[in-house]
């Protein structure tokens, strides 16, 4: 035991020392911070009591120049975000603008799509009424603004306040639409030539076929008391006849879409309207005409 006395006596010597110089390490640390700090004040005190020649202290000065980059860096930021909200909202607008101009566009574009087939309806049933000579008086243009093809009914828009007889036939480029049933001074109903009281007297192109072209409903047609052997093929367009009273000769009526024989005295054959009636937007109402013999 005695003989490891002088080796931890020596440790114990080396351990205090230690302690000791760290302790005066420490002390002599704070007494280098406390003195920092008391001459950093002094400073301040000075500062606070010594006057430029333009009235303010210096220590003002100084607190001026440390916080000059700060309220710069604050202002271009202020201002920096004023400019990218006022963008923002600006690019906001333009968005808004330019999707507002797409439509319009889109509209316009399909406005004049329809204003051209329009064109072209008109163009056809002005030739059309030219093929009519029996036809006196004006035309008055109406514009579809309802239809029920399972009904066989069209409401329809008049471009005047002409009066327009009630019976008047309704025709497109292609042909024979319907007849006016109702009028007031700005529109009036169409009863469909597929309406299922709907009657009209049809012939071939060289009159040595009649009949009549009756409407079955939902769009669909039938050609009645065409006899057996008569010479009629499926497409053949079939005409008004003018036989009925109530439609001038000439008008394209019906495509022949098949052909059956049956135990009766006549053929059975369906048909389909020449107009699309679908489709067709604008129609012309026929003014009194002259019975006569067709084209």
């Amino acid at each position: 035991m005695w003989a490891n006395t002088p080796a931890l006596l020596n440790k114990l010597r080396h351990e205090t020392i230690a302690n000791v110089g760290a302790v005066f390490l420490k002390d002599r640390r704070s007494r280098a911070l406390r003195f920092l700090l008391g001459w950093i004040l002094l400073e301040v005190i000075a500062a606070a009591q010594v006057v430029q020649a333009d009235g303010a202290t210096v220590l003002h000065s100084w607190i001026r120049f440390a916080v000059s980059p700060v309220v710069w860096s604050a202002r271009k930021v202020s201002v920096f975000s004023e400019d990218f909200t006022v963008g923002l909202r600006a690019s906001k607008s333009m968005m808004v603008e330019l999707r507002q101009l797409r439509h319009e566009n889109q509209s316009i574009a399909a406005e004049n799509m329809m204003l051209l087939q329009d064109v072209e309806t008109l163009s056809s049933a002005h030739e059309l009424l030219m093929t009519l000579p029996q036809i006196s008086g004006q035309v008055v243009l109406a514009r579809c603004s309802f239809r029920h093809l399972g009904q066989g009914r069209m409401r329809a828009r008049l471009s005047d306040h002409r009066r327009v007889a009630r019976r008047s036939a309704a025709i497109s480029g292609d042909g024979l639409v319907g007849r006016v049933v109702s009028h007031s001074r700005k529109e009036c109903w169409i009863q469909l030539i597929t309406h299922g009281a709907s009657a009209v007297a049809v012939e071939n192109q060289d009159h040595s076929v009649q009949g009549l072209a009756v409407g079955l409903g939902a769009n669909r047609m039938a050609v009645e008391y065409i006899p057996k052997g008569a010479k009629l093929v499926r497409g053949e367009v079939l005409i008004s006849s003018g036989a009925d009273g109530v439609f001038p000769a000439g008008l394209p009526v019906v495509h022949v879409k098949s052909l059956r024989e049956t135990d009766a005295a006549f053929l059975e054959v369906e048909a389909v309207s020449c107009v699309d009636l679908a489709q067709i937007r604008v129609v012309l109402l026929m003014p009194e005409w002259t019975s006569g013999p067709g084209i």
